[in-house]
């Protein structure tokens, strides 16, 4: 809340993932042009982000910077500024990230922003040099002013993010959290009561009000758990990369279909859609 009045919510608009591909939704925007035309429609509709990744010809998500910045400078000239840009990036385990192409990525200024699962670049069974690694990375953007938004699908990774940053290794100026929410599969699904272990857990560790989350969910219910993190003052995060299709079972044609209910339960709830300069400052703090 700010001066007694709700907050404005991030409406965040989730293009691709990292692993999703045409089996799951035949929409999905994968090639560059198929990007930009998202891109422009999800701004028209009013989302606050884009969160993409940027695909090879065989649908892996890239991260060599120079086939990365040709598609992310077409969709920055095709959506005009005044809307928030995250990559997504995917980490592979045998080699770790590469910090040398994440300075020269942070350098071009390209995104305001990049999502990395919590669980790719601190690992579980992970050692002095994956942390290294992450302290490293997360000083650079801190260095550049970029964003981050660690994504976790389970409770228990809130206490590992907790554990990082307690060490030193995660800086505090890192307080964006993704909850995912439900499964992915042949019929993606999920329950808004998922986010309980979440909320709980912030409560547990003192991090209520100190974090800023947001909520995706898989699967048609995606809907009531999004109404669910707007009502307890968390953002949204929707859009094919989750979820393709009404909770009646309808295709959606395109990002106004999915973010038009949502903007309607938040302006019910008396929360305002954050604007690209909002966004920055709600999910990363001031820049």
């Amino acid at each position: 809340m700010f001066f007694g009045m709700p907050k404005p919510v991030v409406l965040s608009y989730a293009a691709n993932g990292i692993r999703r591909s045409k089996r799951d939704c035949l929409a999905l925007p994968i090639k560059p042009d198929e990007l930009v035309a998202s891109a422009r429609a999800a701004k028209e509709a009013g989302a606050s982000l884009y969160s993409f990744s940027v695909r090879d010809d065989t649908g892996i998500a890239m991260s060599q910077l120079d086939a990365l910045l040709p598609t992310i400078a077409m969709i920055r000239d095709a959506t005009d500024g005044g809307f928030g840009l995250q990559l997504e990036l995917d980490i592979n385990p045998a080699t770790g990230i590469d910090l040398t192409e994440v300075d020269r990525l942070l350098a071009a200024e390209t995104v305001d922003s990049l999502q990395i699962r919590l669980d790719q670049i601190l690992p579980r069974d992970g050692d002095e040099a994956d942390e290294d690694r992450a302290r490293q990375f997360l000083d650079l953007c801190n260095e550049r002013g970029t964003g981050v938004q660690f994504a976790l699908d389970r409770a228990s990774d809130i206490e590992w993010f907790y554990a990082f940053r307690q060490y030193g290794i995660i800086p505090e100026s890192c307080r964006a959290l993704l909850f995912i929410l439900g499964t992915d599969g042949e019929q993606p699904t999920s329950n808004a009561n998922e986010l309980r272990p979440f909320l709980t857990t912030l409560d547990k560790l003192y991090l209520t009000g100190k974090v800023a989350w947001s909520v995706a969910a898989f699967g048609p219910s995606e809907l009531t758990a999004q109404t669910a993190a707007l009502a307890m003052g968390g953002h949204m995060m929707m859009g094919p990369a989750y979820n393709a299709q009404s909770g009646q079972g309808e295709a959606f044609k395109g990002p106004q279909d999915q973010v038009s209910p949502l903007q309607q339960v938040a302006n019910l709830l008396g929360r305002s859609i954050a604007s690209g300069f909002e966004t920055r400052t709600l999910l990363f703090g001031p820049r």
